[in-house]
Formats: structure tokens, C-alpha cells, sequence
């Protein structure tokens, strides 16, 4: 009887609750808006969730690693399956949809990631300011070097701010492991860093396409950020995908440029100069070998 009175409560609650949580998620609805500003409101705590957390990644000890290797990969954002990771290339659609550059630069610059550094071996650290100098340099354009080749004398007036913006970053370097995992048996991955790739911003009026990094993350401490902002899924735009959806479950198409070896860790182009196709060949040769090793366990 006792069992049956609880049970009783328990749905009379349940029954006087669900008008209240249905208004609840009603008023957060889209298709439930009934002017303009509730459209706004909704859309935004709709696709942004500041309280989401990434997936923690499992704890893995260190004896139940048998093999591993760490490639660096490039991931360039002119190929269709990466664009999600490029656009919104502008800022017009901030803070409700960024691009992944965008979510990046102003949580460093907001300092909520702080692991920032100046190369792939995460030795150099690098402060706000270093990283807003690489973003935003001031010079002078021809025109101006010639008058002051000239004696005459600049104003500020002359002086023009280059600035990297995120249609510029067209390309990401990404650092990551692969490991066979024996307690579990299978080939896992682990990212541990990603550096933005841009024109240089001095350069970006002299039409310098050469491509440097901006900065290099340590890819754990930037995961809570990368999972608050969602990229646009091109499969269905009702279920949000975030950025750190994308990058941990490699949602995207890569390409080897290096793997550490006893080399000094060499990249591809130092051993196979000027031939571009064998240069991608031995990308491939190395993901090969990374998928043929768990193939190869279980071969008796």
C-alpha cells in the first residue's frame, strides 16, 4: 500500500510539473517565438551552451601503452569536408556562431586559454600581448617608404594597421598520438595541440602568401571553449555539432607532413623536395602503417 501512495504522489507532482517544464522549453523554442527579440534569445541559448563540458578523455596507463607514434598533420580548409571549421569567415554572426579562429583568438585574448606557445614542442610560452602583436602589426605601404626614402616627413596618418582576420586563417596544423591501447585492444588517438595558419600580418597588403603559424595551443587546455561554440551541420542543422566534436572524433580530412623520427623529427618536404605528388604519397604510406598496425595484432 505504502508502495502504491508513493507511487500516486510521485505522478500527482509529476502532472502539476509538466505544464510548467513544458512553457519552460517552449520559451526557448524557435518555432515558438512570437517577435523578433524572442527570436534572437531563443536562437542564441538554443546553439550557444556555455555550460556543455567535452567529453573527458580517459585515463590511459602508461604500461598498458604498447606501440605509438605522434604525426603532424595539416587540415586545409579549402576542401568541402573542412569547411564547417572556416566559416562564419566573418564576425557578423558573433557571439552566436563563430569560426573556430574566432573562438580561439578571443578566448586567448579573454584569457581562458592560457596554454599558448610559440612552437609544436610547447616550450616557448606565449603571453597576451606576444599573441595580440602576431595578430595586429602596424606599418607603411610602398607609397610611404618612398616618401620617406625621399626625406619627407610621415604622420600617423600614414601608418596602416595589418590585422589577421578569419577569412585569412585557411589552414590548421594539428599535433596528435596514436597509440594501441592493450587493455582495450584498439587503436586509439589523442590531440594535443593546433596552430592556426595564416599570412603573416605585415604581409597581407605586399601579398605575401607564404603561411605561417600563429600560435600553437595545447589542445586540452582549449577543449571546454572549442565544445561551448557549435560548428554548422551541413547534415542537419537541428542536432549542433561543436568544434571539439569535430577536431576529437577527426571529422575532417588531414594531411601527414611529419611524424616524429630520429631525424630531428624531419618533415616529409626535407627528404622528398620539389615532388609534391610523392610528397602526399608518403603521407599516405604513413597512415598506412598506423592502420595496418592494430590490423596486424590481431593476424596470428
Amino acid at each position: 500500500m505504502a508502495m502504491k501512495e508513493l507511487f500516486f504522489t510521485t505522478w500527482c507532482i509529476a502532472l502539476c510539473l509538466s505544464p510548467h517544464i513544458h512553457a519552460q522549453s517552449r520559451s526557448v523554442s524557435i518555432l515558438n517565438a512570437t517577435t523578433p527579440t524572442e527570436y534572437h534569445e531563443s536562437y542564441s541559448s538554443s546553439i550557444t551552451d556555455t555550460s556543455n563540458v567535452p567529453v573527458k578523455y580517459p585515463y590511459t596507463e602508461p604500461r598498458d601503452v604498447m606501440w605509438s607514434v605522434i604525426v603532424y598533420e595539416t587540415i586545409d580548409l579549402d576542401q568541402k569536408v573542412n569547411l564547417p571549421l572556416y566559416f562564419p569567415s566573418d564576425e557578423k554572426m558573433a557571439p552566436v556562431r563563430k569560426s573556430m579562429f574566432a573562438v580561439l583568438k578571443d578566448a586567448i585574448m579573454e584569457g581562458r586559454i592560457t596554454q599558448v606557445y610559440d612552437d609544436e614542442y610547447f616550450k616557448n610560452p606565449l603571453s597576451t600581448n606576444e599573441v595580440s602583436s602576431r595578430l595586429e602589426m602596424k606599418g607603411i605601404d610602398q607609397y610611404a617608404m618612398d616618401r620617406l626614402a625621399d626625406g619627407e616627413t610621415l604622420t600617423a596618418a600614414d601608418t596602416i594597421t595589418y590585422s589577421v582576420t578569419p577569412d585569412m586563417v585557411t589552414q590548421y596544423r594539428i599535433k596528435g598520438m596514436w597509440y594501441f591501447d592493450k587493455r582495450h585492444s584498439e587503436l586509439r588517438y589523442r590531440l594535443l595541440g593546433i596552430a592556426p595558419y595564416s599570412r603573416d600580418a605585415s604581409g597581407v597588403k605586399a601579398g605575401d602568401d607564404d603561411m605561417v603559424a600563429l600560435f600553437w595551443i595545447w589542445y586540452p587546455d582549449a577543449r571546454k571553449e572549442l565544445d561551448s561554440y557549435p560548428a554548422f551541420n551541413p547534415s542537419n542543422a537541428a542536432q549542433n555539432i561543436s568544434y571539439d566534436d569535430i577536431l576529437t572524433a577527426r571529422r575532417f580530412s588531414s594531411i601527414i607532413y611529419k611524424e616524429e623520427n630520429m631525424y630531428a623529427d624531419r618533415a616529409i618536404e626535407d627528404y622528398l623536395r620539389a615532388n609534391a605528388l610523392f610528397q602526399l604519397r608518403e603521407g599516405e604510406r604513413i597512415k598506412e602503417m598506423i592502420r595496418a598496425f592494430e590490423m596486424n595484432m590481431w593476424v596470428y
